[in-house]
C-alpha cells in the first residue's frame, strides 16, 4: 500500500490514460483473501486472527445500519447516494461503503483499520462500478482516500493524497455539470490545498 507507481495525480488512475497497473491494489486485496483461507486453521490464536474477528463483527453490525452514524456525513451526501429520509436500502450498491465511511467519519482511531477492511471486503457490484469509473463510486473512494491522507500515516499518506487528487481532477473534468457532485467534492478537494505529504 505504501508504493506509488506514479509521482503526480495527473499520472494516476483514474485521471491518467488506462494502464495495466490501474487499481492493482484491489487485486492484491483479493490475493490476501486467498492467503487467509490457506492459513486460517493455523492462525486460531494469533493477534491477526483476533483483529480479523473484531473487524468481521464490526462489519456484521454495520450491515444492521446505524442512522445516527449516517447523519454525521456531510449535508447532501446521503441524498446523493439514494438514502432518502434516512431509509436504509441494502440493495443500494453503495450501501456497505457508505455505512463503513459513516462509521469511520468521526472516529480517527479506526480510519486505517476500517479502510483496510473496506478495501479488502469490497462488494463485487461496487468494485465493478469503481472499475467503470462510476462517479458515485469514485466520490466515495475520494472520501476514503481523503480521511486516510489526513491521518498522515507515513505508509499511506503519499498514495492516499495522489489518488485522492487524481479522482478529484477526473470528476471535475468529466462531471463538471453535476453540481451536487461538485459540491460534495469540497472535502476531498481540500486535500489539494493541504501540505499533507511533507507535513
Amino acid at each position: 500500500m505504501a508504493y506509488v507507481e506514479v509521482p503526480t495525480p495527473e499520472e494516476s488512475w483514474p485521471y491518467a490514460p488506462p494502464s495495466s497497473l490501474d487499481l492493482n491494489w484491489l487485486g492484491i486485496g483479493e490475493g490476501k483473501k486467498e492467503i487467509w483461507k490457506d492459513v486460517r486453521e493455523f492462525a486460531e490464536g494469533s493477534d491477526f486472527r483476533i483483529t480479523a474477528q473484531r473487524q468481521r463483527d464490526t462489519y456484521r453490525n454495520l450491515a444492521l445500519g446505524n442512522k445516527e452514524e449516517l447523519a454525521s456525513l456531510p449535508p447532501g451526501f446521503l441524498e446523493y447516494y439514494g438514502f432518502v429520509e434516512g431509509d436504509i436500502v441494502r440493495e443500494n450498491p453503495y450501501f456497505a461503503a457508505v455505512f463503513m465511511l459513516a462509521q469511520t467519519w468521526n472516529n480517527p482511531s479506526a480510519i486505517i483499520m476500517n479502510f483496510m477492511f473496506f478495501s479488502t471486503t469490497m462488494k463485487p457490484q461496487y468494485r465493478s462500478l469503481m472499475v467503470q469509473k462510476d462517479s458515485k463510486a469514485l466520490l466515495l473512494l475520494a472520501y476514503w482516500w481523503g480521511i486516510v491522507a489526513e491521518t498522515k500515516k507515513w505508509f499511506l499518506v503519499r498514495r492516499a493524497t495522489i489518488e485522492c487528487q487524481s479522482i478529484c481532477l477526473y470528476l471535475e473534468k468529466c462531471y463538471g455539470e453535476d453540481q451536487d457532485l461538485q459540491y460534495l467534492l469540497a472535502f476531498p478537494r481540500g486535500i489539494l490545498c493541504k501540505d499533507i505529504i511533507s507535513g
